[in-house]
């Protein structure tokens, strides 16, 4: 907990330092995330619930820009999937992050984006709560893939990422940063 605590005070003073910094290795934290995947369609009838997704985030804790992927054993519609390629963008005014990835499913390959509120207080637990918000403001949970086969579905999460190993890396870009 002390080591967190030094940590999170660490990446709070290379906030502060500002651009100047950009150069510099960053501190990056390693992620194992856990919860569940929702699919509605267009009329907001949920078509999966799958409650075995699980992957993994590295975060440069400076930038707050981040790389994930993701999977499930279980099919969708017939065929099994995964995401990667996701690119992880956090703002933390907000507390939401915005994802974009590619979702591979059986010979598809479908870009989604996502936008997920997170909930979390660093000094009392190391688990970082995720949840998919209703960015088009339509009553349905996620963001409505714009292509592919399921033009009009909106993917969404629940779950849970466990900050696991700390290390030092070349930054990770976040297009969002305001430093």
């Amino acid at each position: 907990m002390k080591t967190l605590l030094r940590t999170t005070l660490f990446v709070c003073m290379l906030s502060a330092v500002g651009a100047a910094q950009a150069a510099l290795k960053h501190l990056a934290m390693d992620m194992d995330f856990k919860g569940t995947m929702y699919m509605y369609d267009p009329t907001g009838a949920q078509v999966m619930k799958d409650p075995d997704i699980t992957g993994k985030m590295t975060m440069d804790m400076y930038t707050m820009g981040g790389t994930a992927t993701m999977s499930s054993p279980n099919p969708f519609f017939g065929y099994n999937w995964t995401v990667d390629n996701i690119k992880v963008s956090m703002h933390m005014t907000s507390m939401t992050a915005d994802m974009s990835m590619d979702m591979h499913w059986g010979a598809s390959l479908i870009p989604v984006r996502m936008t997920v509120q997170m909930g979390f207080d660093l000094l009392k637990t190391t688990w970082v709560l995720m949840e998919s918000i209703d960015t088009e403001k339509d009553g349905i949970p996620g963001t409505k893939m714009a292509s592919g086969p399921f033009t009009g579905f909106s993917p969404a999460i629940m779950g849970q990422a466990k900050a696991g190993k700390m290390y030092w890396i070349v930054g990770i870009p976040n297009p969002n940063l305001t430093h």
